[in-house]
């Protein structure tokens, strides 16, 4: 993890059983996994990731284990904190977000992750498989000799909507800083069941005036069903 939040993740073998993608450039330091709040009524947003569709400061603390991530932006405070738990292959990400503003506040929650499940991104692509639950994605590479686990993102609330694809959430361009989906909404029908090569989860989030609402992601290796 970096101070541009989204970082790499893996499951017991960091080059051949890779989550999501690794990027080996520090100067570009492009994430793997990114989140991003829309304001539904003022149709405007901005990323919690400090270089991608954001220009404001960050109070950014590295601890034993985890990451904090502290914003204010468009009258929303933000509190992330990133750990992965000792006892189980399972990576956290509690973020906690309060309105600031005397009125209520309708928004969206993007929260886009590059995927790979195996050693090579270029051979993994168009293997991987992911199905829709209420709370859940389960996602597998077809090949169990490139990752032979079920990875499973859970949130604590509902998943109104997945998105399937890069370019299906970003568009050509691939421009972090003006997700395609997020200005139009109409790149793609969306299915229950898809392969991806990378996945955008969408969540709806209602908060009254000064209410605090804690979203948590967790990104798991599924051992049973």
């Amino acid at each position: 993890i970096t101070d541009n939040f989204g970082g790499f993740t893996w499951y017991k073998n960091s080059r051949l059983k890779r989550i999501n993608n690794w990027n080996n450039d520090s100067s570009i330091d492009s994430p793997s996994e990114l989140m991003y709040i829309k304001d539904v009524k003022e149709n405007k947003y901005f990323s919690v990731c400090t270089r991608c569709a954001n220009d404001m400061n960050y109070v950014i603390k590295h601890g034993h284990g985890y990451s904090s991530f502290i914003q204010v932006a468009d009258n929303l405070l933000q509190n992330i904190d990133v750990f992965v738990e000792h006892d189980k292959n399972q990576k956290n990400i509690f973020f906690n977000l309060k309105n600031l503003a005397y009125e209520k506040r309708y928004l969206k929650l993007y929260y886009y992750i590059d995927l790979v499940l195996g050693e090579d991104k270029e051979k993994t692509n168009g293997n991987i498989i992911c199905k829709k639950g209420e709370n859940s994605v389960q996602i597998k590479n077809i090949f169990s000799n490139q990752f032979d686990k079920e990875i499973v993102i859970s949130c604590n609330l509902e998943i109104k909507n997945v998105i399937y694809g890069k370019r299906n959430f970003f568009g050509e361009e691939y421009d972090l800083r003006a997700p395609k989906y997020i200005l139009n909404k109409s790149l793609e029908e969306q299915k229950k069941y898809s392969k991806a090569n990378g996945i955008a989860l969408e969540i709806d989030i209602k908060l009254q005036e000064f209410e605090n609402k804690e979203i948590v992601f967790s990104i798991g290796v599924s051992t049973s069903r």
